[in-house]
């Protein structure tokens, strides 16, 4: 019994400690054709982030070559490079295009503010920005529907008859 607590426990901690933020990025119609890799780097620790491909079940490293790129350009798919381990309210990244290793272009630095971000739900990104939401007082039906039936079952319960 300890033993299973203690699988259950572990497991929901792998869980919850599992890393779920992605920049989704791609190259651009206008980037050089010259090209023969990109990479994404995260411009306060200098290191490459991991890439993955549209439904992030395939790693890449920390290269993509034009030909993969041209690939999911034509599916409309782009990348994503993963933010583990990365302090994202204090960088920014750039994408960099590299012919046999030599770097040949980079865009702008993008901040994680102004960043699009997968929103999980497998669809198209999403801005960032946060969501400018209220609060609204919400009825719940479900108790007094609940007390409704409980009245109707008192109210149809049968009496005992007193035998004289």
């Amino acid at each position: 019994m300890k033993k299973s607590f203690l699988v259950a426990a572990l497991l929901g901690a792998m869980v919850a400690s599992a890393e779920d933020s992605y920049l989704y990025w791609m190259v651009g119609k206008d980037a050089p054709s010259n090209y023969t890799t990109a990479k994404v780097k995260d411009t306060s620790s200098g290191n490459y982030l991991t890439l993955y491909d549209d439904w992030l079940d395939t790693s890449y490293g920390d290269s993509v070559t034009k030909a993969q790129v041209d690939a999911a350009s034509e599916a409309n798919e782009g990348f994503y490079a993963s933010l583990a381990n990365v302090d994202r309210q204090n960088s920014t990244w750039i994408i960099e295009l590299y012919e046999n290793d030599k770097k040949i272009d980079q865009s702008a630095p993008q901040a994680y503010s102004s960043a699009y971000i997968n929103n999980g739900m497998g669809g198209s990104a999403g801005s960032s920005a946060p969501m400018a939401g209220g609060s609204f007082a919400t009825p719940e039906p479900t108790s007094g529907l609940l007390m409704l039936v409980g009245c109707a079952m008192l109210g149809l319960r049968r009496r005992k008859l007193k035998k004289a």
